[in-house]
């Protein structure tokens, strides 16, 4: 039994830093998605945050760009992935309501932006 505690607490430490991995990404893109949405509006332009996931590409990120250059990019943590896109237009309003998945492991978080704009992570 004694044997068995030491693996019992290197799961512990697994399944704690996977989900602080997780939460401290999404909690990162709520406030980028915040940050975009004041570049449209106080640019006048439209920008995009998008999760980039292919490899040749370089390492999993998210995409803050608008629509002549990446103004920045964001690596994630080791094993931490990110899908979804949003577009926001001049006046800081998303083309579309949508939502990004952060995925580590078994662990995953949702970030939401409604029709107007909300970004939230129920």
């Amino acid at each position: 039994m004694l044997a068995l505690l030491p693996f019992f607490a290197l799961k512990v430490v697994n399944v704690t830093t996977t989900q602080l991995a997780v939460k401290n990404t999404a909690v990162d893109l709520v406030n980028d998605l915040n940050r975009a949405k004041g570049f449209a509006k106080d640019g006048n332009v439209s920008i995009t945050v998008a999760s980039r996931q292919d490899p040749k590409s370089g390492p999993p990120a998210y995409l803050i760009q608008d629509d002549l250059r990446t103004i920045e990019e964001i690596v994630l943590p080791k094993g931490v992935s990110i899908e979804g896109s949003v577009k926001f237009d001049a006046s800081g309003k998303p083309a579309a309501a949508t939502s990004f998945t952060i995925t580590k492991g078994l662990k995953h978080v949702r970030v939401v932006v409604d029709d107007a704009g909300v970004i939230s992570s129920p």
